[in-house]
């Protein structure tokens, strides 16, 4: 089952080197930087992506995940 979910935020959106650390995790990172690529980490463990959207007047993350179906057993 694919899942996904927008966190959205109105305004002018988080600051580009915050977006890069969310996706590189270089030795000089932020505590915003370091959950952001934690998290990011995290939802790739569970086969997923997130991506940061900027857009005019609204910016957002988009998180995707493929989660496995389970079956009962009778």
């Amino acid at each position: 089952m694919y899942c996904a979910s927008r966190v959205a935020h109105p305004g002018f959106g988080i600051p580009d080197d915050l977006v890069q650390q969310m996706y590189d995790g270089s030795q000089e990172i932020t505590q915003e930087g370091m959950g952001l690529n934690f998290s990011q980490k995290l939802v790739k463990l569970m086969n997923g992506n997130v991506k940061y959207i900027r857009g005019p007047g609204l910016c957002y993350f988009q998180i995707s995940v493929e989660l496995p179906l389970v079956q009962e057993e009778d």
